[in-house]
């Protein structure tokens, strides 16, 4: 299973946006260059260090957030539940999270807008569909486009037949995703990476999350994260990596406390 996510991307060539970190991700440095860019972010989980280290670095960058955990209606109610449960440190630290973010989405108000939405397979109060989230951007106005997505497990509700591929496909140059559940979702990953392949992406680097257990039936971890680079944009940087993973100075365990399975591809 892992020789299918192997990099076509050298390695020198990436950058990282973010903390060393769980919250840091890889990018190309190429983006460091660009006149403008997009970020969709779906699932957020109140941390948002990548999408500020790239606004810092990409000041002409337009930010757009995506998850209903976070909205003020989400917290209240999980504030109230704590409080009821006793649990008095969880609410500190909820709060301090919640204005945190707060804070940084109003100080940059002009290059973040945050939406308090789920994505998922259908529509409800709380929830919105893949292509709902995308109505209201103008994708013609932005030299690179990046999505990014981290929703625990609902990955496979939004990514699971070709329309929704060819929707990313016409309108993102980037894009990183975390598979969660590989030993209970493994044909759908084998479906979505597949997908992506066959839509005109290639995988720009991998590095697995060594917060959940590795699986030695697939050699990898049951929860990585994946970035998929546009052969309409970076087709000339394609090239078989053979170097080690994680790749050293630039991937940091999401668990520094545990040890991470080195491999080579």
């Amino acid at each position: 299973m892992i020789n299918k996510f192997k990099p076509q991307f050298n390695s020198t060539r990436l950058q990282r946006f973010g903390p060393n970190s769980d919250s840091g991700y890889l990018m190309p440095k190429t983006l460091l260059k660009s006149k403008n860019t997009l970020i969709v972010s779906f699932g957020v989980g109140f941390t948002i260090d990548f999408e500020l280290d790239y606004l810092d670095k990409c000041r002409n960058t337009s930010i757009y957030l995506f998850d209903h955990s976070c909205s003020f209606k989400s917290v209240i109610n999980e504030l109230i539940f704590n409080f009821k449960n006793f649990k008095i440190t969880s609410n500190l630290k909820l709060l301090f999270l919640y204005l945190k973010m707060s804070y940084h989405i109003f100080y940059n108000k002009e290059s973040i807008s945050f939406y308090d939405k789920f994505i998922s397979d259908n529509r409800s109060l709380n929830n919105i569909l893949l292509s709902d989230a995308f109505s209201n951007i103008d994708f013609n106005i932005f030299e690179y486009k990046i999505l990014k997505i981290d929703i625990e497990r609902s990955e496979y509700l939004i990514l699971k037949d070709d329309e929704q591929f060819k929707l990313l496909q016409d309108r993102f140059d980037v894009i990183l995703i975390e598979f969660h559940g590989l030993s209970t979702n493994y044909n759908k990953v084998d479906f979505i990476n597949q997908q992506f392949k066959n839509n005109g992406f290639f995988i720009g680097h991998y590095h697995n999350n060594n917060c959940v257990i590795f699986n030695d039936y697939y050699g990898m971890n049951n929860c990585f994260e994946v970035l998929y680079l546009s052969k309409n944009k970076f087709e000339e940087d394609i090239e078989c990596s053979n170097g080690v993973y994680p790749i050293p100075n630039l991937d940091f365990s999401c668990c520094p406390k545990k040890s991470e399975n080195e491999f080579y591809f």
